[in-house]
Parts: structure tokens; sequence; C-alpha cells
């Protein structure tokens, strides 16, 4: 008798377990409604558990129970294997398809806006706050060396879209594959005796000079007339540029005649065509006025008058 109640007890075990496994099962595999959420963006801490995931994405409403998100993980040992970042969650998606999104590390893209004018160094801060890549990456492969221009002038001001943990690489060759699209000019004819090179680190110092294309325009033709000339252009911008830097003192533009060694930031397509295509006049000198419009002279004794009614 006593045997027949152990055989029952057990029995009675096995069933119940069974049961109460059939109803966990059931409770997390068995097919749940969430309320309709439009896709939404959710971020995993760097440090987060899963358990700590699980919660964050039950206040936000983007799943029906932790359990269910968090038992198939712990069963396959993916847990580990969430990754840290910002993603985005489509509409209607369930936990399966939640956690399989954050094993792989698909996050959402960043929108990264590369002003006009930013140099290297904008842009590795800018990249770097974002989460997208190392700023000392970035400008070890943009400005390798002092001894080097490196790629300043041809990253191309635009708004991107880069992942999370993108590859540098491929970073840095979508903004200068993005400059050639934009900007890929016909060297001949009136340009014939400008090269590449010049063209940009003109239309750099336009960026940093004047605001309006028209002003672009008529002060590349003052300064590409100066450099015939062989005058010294003497933009202050170079030299803010050299002081920022610490970089080579051919960016002084008030000792040395000639372009500088290099550009002096990124240009916008505006400042390049207006570099390629200057309008000639007869004046020698400019300067912008303290309420942003641009004075110009014909002599230097009309541009020092200019310049103490203008400026001080």
């Amino acid at each position: 008798m006593k045997n027949l109640d152990k055989c029952l007890n057990k029995r009675s075990l096995v069933i119940g377990g069974f049961v109460f496994a059939t109803i966990v099962g059931a409770f997390i595999f068995w097919p749940h409604e969430v309320a309709p959420q439009p896709q939404t963006y959710f971020t995993v801490n760097r440090g987060d558990s899963v358990f700590q995931v699980a919660n964050n994405l039950k206040q936000a409403r983007l799943i029906y129970g932790r359990a269910r998100f968090v038992f198939p993980l712990l069963l396959s040992g993916k847990f580990r294997e969430i990754k840290a970042g910002k993603y985005l969650i489509p509409a209607g998606e369930d936990e399966s398809g939640i956690a399989e999104l954050l094993v792989r590390g698909k996050t959402a893209p960043v929108a990264i806006t590369v002003i006009p004018g930013f140099t290297v160094n904008d842009i590795a801060r800018l990249l770097s706050r974002a989460g997208v890549a190392k700023s000392d990456e970035f400008l070890r492969l943009t400005m390798p060396s002092e001894s080097k221009v490196g790629l300043e002038g041809y990253l191309y001001p635009d708004t991107y879209l880069f992942e999370s943990g993108e590859s540098t690489e491929k970073i840095v060759k979508t903004m200068t594959d993005n400059f050639h699209l934009h900007f890929s000019p016909d060297l001949t004819g009136k340009s014939q005796k400008r090269s590449l090179e010049e063209v940009v680190i003109m239309a750099s110092i336009l960026e940093k000079e004047v605001k309006t294309p028209e002003d672009k325009k008529m002060v590349a033709g003052i300064l590409w007339k100066r450099l015939d000339y062989k005058l010294p252009l003497q933009v202050d911008s170079t030299g803010n540029y050299f002081l920022t830097r610490q970089t080579k003192l051919e960016y002084n533009t008030y000792e040395f005649v000639g372009l500088p060694f290099g550009p002096i930031c990124n240009p916008s397509l505006a400042s390049l065509e207006a570099a390629l295509d200057p309008t000639e006049s007869p004046f020698w000198y400019y300067l912008s006025a303290l309420d942003g419009h641009t004075i110009y002279s014909h002599t230097l004794g009309e541009h020092l008058i200019n310049k103490a009614k203008y400026l001080e």
C-alpha cells in the first residue's frame, strides 16, 4: 500500500510538474498581443543586464512580459550577446524579434550633419559625441601628420546616416566619395591654370571669409588676382586656422605669398563653384563689416578708410 502511495505521489509530482511546465511554456511562448506601438527608438546602455533590458522594454510597452523576452535568451545563452546601442524597434515587433535585433546589434542609423566650414577636428568631435567613431581614429585617417595636407577640404558637408560602430574607413570614404560625386570640375578653358587642389584651398578660404554666393565669387576674383600679381592674400581665416591647429607657418598669408599649405576647412559647393568661376572686378581689397555685408575697395588707402569706418 505504501509503495502504491509512493508511486501515486511520484506520478502526481510528474503530472503536476508537466502541467506547471506546460502553463509556463504556454505563457512564455504562446502569442500575446501587445498594445500597438509605432516604430520606437530604444536604447540598451552599456553594462545593462538582460533583466534590466527586459524591464526597460516592459516599461516602454514594447513587450508583453519580461519572462517571454528573458527565458529564451537564457536557454540559448545569447543573453550575453546583447549589444549596447540605440535601436529602432519596428512597429508590432514581438519579443523574439526584438531579442534577435539586440543580439545582432543592428542599431538605428545616426544622422550626422557636417556643416560647411567644419574642419576635420570639428567632424571628429561630432562623430565622437554621436558614438559613431573615435575621434583619434578619424583624425589618424584624415590628417595623418602635420607634414601632409590629409583630407581637409575633401570631406563633403552633408547629412549622413551611420550606424554606431561603423568602420571609420567607411565613414571617411563615404564623405570623400560624396565630394567627388558633387564636385567633378572640368579644369579646362578659363580655369585651366588652376589645379583641383588650388580650387579646394581657395574655396575653403571663401567659406570662412564671406557668406553669399555673389560675395564668394567677387572675393574669389580678388584673391586669384592678388595671387597672380604675387601679392600676399592677407586673409585672417588662414591665420586663425594656423593658431587653432598650430600647424605649418605657410597658413599665415600675411607673411607668405601664395595659397596656404592646404585647405582650412571643408567648403560648400557654392564656395567650390565660386573658386572655379570667380567674378572679375576692379577691386583689390575687401572686408566684412560688423553687420555681415562685404565692403570692397580699389586701393589700400580706401581699404584703410573702410576699416576705420566699418570695423572700429
